[in-house]
């Protein structure tokens, strides 16, 4: 399975890449939510997205609605918000989250839980 890092924290993608590909992912890497967005359109694979919400160019949050608009976009990927202000997200994208059926992990990290989600969300796109 694919997992998608889109972070523009190098540290935190280092971190995650080298966690998930113990894991026995396949792992890229993505430093905005424009970048992210292209390389999904591009490759069809399955693939779980680790999704920042704040981030330059185009941040999670702008990502998710592109999502929720129905943009070109292969339906075969599933997403994680990684956020540290969960409680303070705006309701437009907490709607988003709960229309999308997106889970949050709030940094720092519990890798265990986190690892958890993404093996939950592979083994549901490997059911689709």
């Amino acid at each position: 399975m694919h997992i998608c890092i889109v972070d523009d924290d190098a540290a935190i993608r280092s971190m995650l890449h080298m966690t998930l590909e113990e894991e026995g992912y396949q792992v890229v890497e993505a430093t905005n939510g424009q970048t992210a967005l292209q390389c999904l359109q591009e490759h069809h694979d399955p693939s779980v997205v680790l999704l920042d919400y704040m981030m330059p160019v185009l941040d999670g949050g702008q990502l998710l609605r592109i999502v929720a608009e129905g943009q070109p976009l292969p339906a075969n990927h599933a997403f994680i918000l990684m956020t540290a202000a969960d409680r303070i997200l705006p309701q437009s994208v907490q709607s988003l989250l709960q229309q999308l059926q997106v889970p949050t992990e709030t940094k720092p990290f519990n890798l265990n839980h986190l690892i958890e989600t993404v093996a939950t969300l592979c083994a549901i796109l490997e059911v689709s």
